[in-house]
């Protein structure tokens, strides 16, 4: 049985990851952000070790360091590397991005646009003597990921300009030297007019600016009610532990920006030694998160005794509950585990709450009505409407519940278990655990009933 298990697991390797990893591996998107990022790895290297060197925690060594003006000159290694991380990223990865797009004539004139087009984007304020400055923050690490954003919009905007001959052609007799600023004149006009108006576009949004240190940051929590299976103490013992190693392990630090109490327990039980510096506190609680973000799919039971039948969903094993229904994979499902959930989270962190992902995979089956294809899933609908009442009661009992968002709008592949059939989304996708399949896309009954959900703002759950 275990070799036939084996041999699953690498066909399924084979069949489906292999190909799918060779497909990514292939995509000019992502062969361009490999090659920016891989272009930086002396500047990070030599910025993370000069760092170390300034910050080795050894009194005398430090001393002498500071004293000698020393440690000034680390910092200013290391500033001058991570500090502006984002910079050299959007410059390497758009000239990493003309090669890939088969342009690598434009290598150099397209780092320099992306770059026009990053600062067209970062934000500028002004002190209070009126100098205008651009904070740090922006040019670092924070901007990594619009580095990569802006490189790859410029690298399309350059390369479908060029290639359509939307240039400036200088008559015969100018010299290339002085042509050439004239070709690129158009591509960087556009990409100029492209980021302007993106920048006007998010002055008018609640974001302020692309990058905005005043937006709200969340965290993501897989959740789940557990609950022991017995009045026993060990077992109201073991449900609290279990559900602080799953749950209040992580949200603790992302929300109060330091470990609980109970994380020494979960370390010596794993033989972790944690060393933790001053700075590595302050950094956790600097860091901590605006609202509490988590999925809530199902319920557990734990037990210390001997049960005669126990179920698994959602990588959790326990003893099956018996108040409650199965899905077709074994997930229990349990909406006052929701309402339960919001509450017990909201009593412990005060800060607002969002539930990110919640859906049911289950098998759905296509007839043919009227000449069309259909889908109906009363069971989804079932779920998701007790899941939405539950979230009603725990806001009648205070919760602040700032947003709802189910898994998932259309079916793919389960993560947790490879296959196409276990299906969660609003739209059926023809296609089978083994690729075969249309592609065809099917509204089923549950997108019609979600859409009026949403609409009447869960009124209408009819």
């Amino acid at each position: 049985m275990p070799e036939a298990n084996d041999n699953a697991f690498m066909r399924f390797l084979n069949e489906k990851l292999v190909p799918f990893s060779t497909r990514v591996g292939q995509n000019k998107y992502i062969q361009a952000i490999g090659q920016g990022s891989m272009g930086l790895m002396a500047i990070i290297l030599v910025g993370s070790i000069f760092n170390l060197l300034n910050t080795l925690p050894v009194e005398p060594y430090q001393a002498f360091i500071t004293s000698n003006g020393i440690s000034d000159v680390l910092n200013a290694v290391y500033n001058a590397s991570m500090n502006f991380i984002g910079i050299f990223m959007v410059a390497s990865v758009a000239r990493g991005a003309a090669k890939s797009f088969g342009h690598e004539e434009l290598a150099n004139e397209n780092m320099f646009l992306a770059l026009m087009g990053y600062l067209i984007l970062v934000p500028i304020a002004a002190d209070d003597a009126g100098t205008l400055t651009i904070g740090l923050d922006y040019l670092g690490g924070h901007g990594t990921f619009m580095a990569f954003i802006v490189a790859l919009l410029t690298t399309k905007i350059n390369v479908a300009i060029v290639s359509r001959g939307l240039t400036l052609k200088m008559p015969d007799g100018v010299p290339d030297s002085v042509g050439k600023n004239f070709t690129a004149l158009i591509p960087d006009a556009c990409c100029a007019i492209f980021f302007g108006a993106l920048r006007l576009v998010f002055s008018f949004t609640s974001y302020g600016n692309v990058i905005d240190r005043d937006n709200l940051v969340g965290c993501m929590i897989a959740s789940a009610a557990v609950y022991p299976h017995t009045p026993d103490p060990a077992d109201i013992m073991a449900a609290e532990h279990k559900r602080q190693e799953n749950a209040l392990y992580c949200g603790d630090v992302q929300v109060f920006g330091y470990y609980p109490p109970f994380a020494k327990r979960l370390w010596d039980a794993h033989k972790v030694v944690v060393e933790m510096a001053d700075t590595d506190k302050e950094d956790l609680l600097a860091g901590v998160v605006d609202f509490y973000t988590f999925s809530y799919y199902n319920s557990a039971v734990v037990t210390t005794h001997e049960v005669t039948e126990t179920v698994g969903g959602n990588f959790q094993v326990g003893a099956k509950n018996g108040y409650l229904t199965y899905s077709d994979w074994g997930w229990a499902m349990d909406p006052v585990g929701l309402q339960w959930t919001l509450e017990t989270l909201y009593d412990r962190y005060r800060v607002p709450l969002m539930v990110v992902e919640n859906g049911l995979g289950a098998f759905d089956e296509v007839v043919e009505e009227d000449g069309a294809k259909r889908i109906h899933d009363p069971y989804r609908i079932d779920y998701l409407r007790q899941h939405v009442q539950a979230m009603e009661r725990a806001i009648d009992g205070g919760v602040d519940l700032i947003g709802y968002t189910p898994w998932g709008w259309i079916d793919l592949v389960s993560m947790g278990t490879g296959e196409m059939r276990k299906r969660y989304g609003f739209v059926y996708v023809d296609m089978d655990d083994s690729g075969k399949g249309t592609l065809d896309r099917y509204r089923k009954d549950s997108f019609w009933w979600y859409q009026r959900c949403i609409a009447s703002d869960g009124a209408d759950l009819g």
